[in-house]
């Protein structure tokens, strides 16, 4: 990844990062490797069939390791603050469909309609996440780096359409079919240099 200077109104300077495409890694691969006979199909195909499983894994536990003090990726198990609710946006316009159907008006405004927002009241939730605390990751300018997992593709897709889910979408099937999936994950990542607690079902995965 490279880096660009840029200049703020005040005079001061940040680097921000600039991400790159497959073909850009590919075309850098060659640079370094320029009697290399890959072709790009299978560089490509590595990537992808080397990030789905890695995806699979760290749902199920495991922990990935970006090595080079990159940080590592993980899911985590957070307590829900119901102090300010956050809407099952699904659900609930599922349950708005179910209003319609049954010739019954929404909520919109003040037009005095069934209310039709549910709201989330489960004790935890799990997201992905990337742990960068306890020397984790030594990157420059962390801040301007972000972790995004890949969302539903398509509004389309199905409960079990796993190629156009998204590992978010994963993460919530595989819960939804695993009621004791959470039990595995860590409610806070342990520390990188701790020597005396280690989780005993979160395995790190090292990139090869």
């Amino acid at each position: 990844m490279e880096e660009a200077t840029i200049k703020q109104g005040n005079g001061k300077k940040i680097v921000k990062p600039k991400t790159h495409s497959v073909k850009g890694m590919y075309a850098y691969f060659k640079e370094k490797n320029p009697t290399t006979d890959i072709p790009y199909w299978m560089y490509n195909e590595v990537l992808s069939r080397y990030n789905k499983k890695a995806a699979d894994a760290v749902i199920f536990g495991e922990v990935l390791n970006l090595g080079n003090t990159i940080g590592r990726i993980l899911i985590k198990k957070i307590k829900r603050r119901y102090d300010k609710l956050e809407v099952d946006w699904d659900t609930s316009f599922n349950r708005k469909k179910e209003l319609i159907a049954q010739g019954i008006t929404p909520r919109e405004g003040d037009n005095g309609g069934e209310n039709w927002l549910i709201y989330y009241t489960d004790a935890w939730y799990a997201r992905w996440a990337w742990q960068k605390r306890f020397g984790a990751c030594r990157v420059r300018n962390q801040s301007v780096y972000k972790f995004l997992p890949s969302s539903n593709r398509s509004k389309k897709a199905g409960d079990n359409s796993l190629e156009r889910l998204g590992n978010k979408g994963k993460l919530a099937l595989a819960i939804k079919h695993n009621p004791g999936l959470h039990l595995i994950y860590e409610t806070k990542p342990a520390p990188i240099y701790a020597k005396r607690y280690r989780p005993k079902k979160a395995k790190q995965i090292e990139l090869v």
